[in-house]
């Protein structure tokens, strides 16, 4: 799988754009940012994304990595936190 600009993964860099600035972020705003990360295919985007969403069971059985973000009602993106917003059900 290609890298990115500074050699992390397509996953790793949603992880630090996240956490470097703890917003919620419409899913435009976080392809374009990982564009000037990297040259990743949007698709390689879009299943990265939804890879790392909690609140999306079907993804959780497709993709084995660490869920960290959660979809809110308004579609935005944002970390996930069990205090905050306590633990996801099936």
């Amino acid at each position: 799988m290609p890298r990115g600009h500074s050699g992390e993964s397509c996953h790793d860099a949603m992880k630090t754009i996240m956490r470097n600035d703890a917003r919620p972020y419409s899913y435009s705003e976080l392809k374009t940012l990982l564009h000037q990360k990297g040259s990743w295919k949007d698709s390689t985007i879009r299943r990265m994304v939804m890879s790392a969403v909690v609140n999306l069971p079907p993804a959780r059985e497709e993709w084995t990595s660490s869920p960290f973000l959660l979809v809110r009602q308004d579609g935005r993106f944002e970390i996930y936190d069990r205090n905050t917003h306590g633990r996801i059900v099936e």
